[in-house]
């Protein structure tokens, strides 16, 4: 490569690099206070291990539920020695991050002989145009959370796994195993990603694969001083709750055809009205999908063009590919949703979908390069809706002004325990206040039977049994949000006196709301 090859080429990565950047911060830019409620959950967690002298509590001071906290710590145990003044900022802006990083990964594959030059750009590139990694009504997509350092963590340590296979050495599938270890101590779902694929690859590719699965989970046990042990437990408690209870009250996934659902898109788009197509598009699992990840429609392609040749990417490369995609499928199937919402494992094959595109645009021909550039247009056409998207469900300017009042208020108070009806911002108001919260707070593995009860219809609708309310929590306040129908058997203010009334919500003593149904 020349001199001016290479000026350009780093030029050209450069931009991309700051395109990432600046379309992942995007969210926050627009919004810098919108927070996801799992986001405050995560600062929250970080403040108390914090307060614990850099320990991890067992259980946490701002939720009434009586869970412990089993939660993986990795990345909050780390957080916490940051000074607290930079956690809004690293919240705020940690989704970027984490991407920046993991295009770093990508543009190791050059260095490490995988990629060319240009198909490492190609690489970055396609990333930037994938909006699966910046979906607004995702956590990880906009805030802080442990999903991405997750899924960089288990993308590294597959990587690790994968050049120990082709002939590396030794040591990498020693860190790969240790990747592994750090994976278990940091986010749940990653330990279900890097346990499939590494079956897949083991029965395939290397039984050592097998082995590497129980070397993670005892390395995790012995680096946590056993602590690991319990959230594995509290892990498996909850997938079993999930599968014999709580995937049965998650949202349904429309079963209309495609086609169906495309025109009823088109029609609204002509119409110019953007929330139904967002509707539309997040009720139809594989409208959804090939939206969030264009580049899924590239792999038919490569499998039919290079059908009994084989693939020009090592072996483990295609088996990780194809494991995580078998493992969308069947865990976007009915009674099988427990598993964790089955698009986001397409997350964790990005990279080898990357080398096996590449090698594709090398061998196919030009027709396929059409096709490539065509989806990562869709991609990049995509995103601005996301953008829309976000302002028109989760940004609301006005909306902060009567939540301020509510919360300076209850500032005003002395310490109680705060109801939400429905509860999602629970994590909010501990976070901005010194109340203690009827809402999970990393603690929700080991409450399961709890929140059960306190949410028996839908998931985050309290219950309107106030005699069950007042033996588990006594609260002392409730706030109600305005706007919104309440099912039967729901907590509703009915004709009580609220304490402070306000466009969007209403607060009411919980003495009130008891007595009201009292007499």
């Amino acid at each position: 490569m020349s001199v001016e090859d290479g000026i350009l080429l780093v030029l050209f990565a450069g931009l991309v690099l700051s395109l990432i950047a600046v379309t992942r911060a995007s969210y926050r830019l627009l919004d810098p206070h919108g927070t996801n409620r799992d986001g405050y959950a995560h600062l929250l967690f970080i403040a108390e291990i914090r307060t614990a002298g850099h320990r991890i509590p067992e259980y946490l001071s701002v939720s009434a539920l009586s869970g412990r906290s089993v939660y993986p710590y990795f990345l909050h145990w780390v957080l916490s020695f940051f000074p607290s003044r930079w956690l809004p900022i690293i919240e705020r802006y940690f989704s970027p991050l984490m991407d920046l990083l993991f295009a770093a990964v990508l543009l190791s594959l050059y260095p490490l002989g995988l990629l060319s030059t240009w198909q490492t750009v190609f690489a970055i590139t396609l990333f930037l145009v994938t909006p699966q990694f910046m979906r607004f009504d995702m956590a990880h997509g906009i805030g802080l959370s442990s999903r991405k350092p997750g899924q960089l963590l288990t993308t590294i340590s597959l990587l690790l796994f994968s050049l120990w296979s082709i002939g590396g050495a030794n040591w990498l599938f020693v860190a790969g195993v240790f990747g592994g270890a750090l994976i278990c101590l940091t986010s749940k779902f990653s330990v279900q990603s890097l346990v499939f694929i590494l079956f897949g690859m083991g029965l395939v590719v290397d039984s050592l694969f097998l082995l590497a699965i129980p070397l993670s989970l005892g390395l995790a046990v012995l680096l946590s001083l056993g602590a690991y042990w319990d959230i594995l437990r509290g892990h498996v408690s909850h997938l079993k709750h999930l599968a014999l209870k709580g995937q049965f009250r998650l949202r349904a996934i429309q079963r209309r055809s495609v086609l169906q659902s495309l025109h009823k898109i088109i029609n609204n788009l002509r119409s110019g009205d953007i929330k139904a197509v967002a509707r539309r598009g997040f009720d139809n699992l594989i409208v959804r999908v090939i939206s969030d990840n264009p580049f899924i429609l590239l792999l038919p392609l490569i499998v039919a063009a290079r059908w009994g040749t084989g693939f020009g990417t090592p072996t483990v490369f295609t088996v990780w590919l194809f494991t995580g995609i078998i493992t969308f499928v069947l865990t976007s199937l009915p009674y099988l949703r427990f598993i964790g919402e089955g698009e986001r494992y397409l997350e964790y094959v990005f990279l080898p979908a990357v080398l096996v595109i590449a090698d594709g645009l090398k061998t196919i021909g030009p027709w396929f390069t059409v096709v490539t550039v065509a989806t990562m247009g869709f991609g990049a056409v995509v995103i601005p809706l996301y953008f829309k998207g976000y302002q028109l469900f989760l940004y609301d300017s006005d909306e902060g002004d009567d939540w301020g009042k509510v919360r300076e208020y209850l500032e005003s108070q002395d310490q109680g325990v705060v109801l939400l009806q429905p509860k999602g911002r629970g994590r909010q108001l501990a976070w901005e206040t010194h109340h203690i919260v009827v809402d999970p707070v990393m603690n929700a593995g080991d409450s399961t039977d709890e929140i059960d009860s306190l949410c028996p219809e839908m998931y985050g609708i309290i219950t309107d049994d106030v005699r069950w309310l007042e033996e588990t929590f006594d609260p002392d306040w409730v706030i109600f949000e305005l706007g919104r129908s309440y099912p039967e058997g729901s907590l509703k203010p009915n004709d009580a006196e609220p304490v402070l009334n306000t466009e969007d919500y209403q607060l009411y003593r919980f003495e009130q709301l008891k007595s009201n149904r009292t007499n």
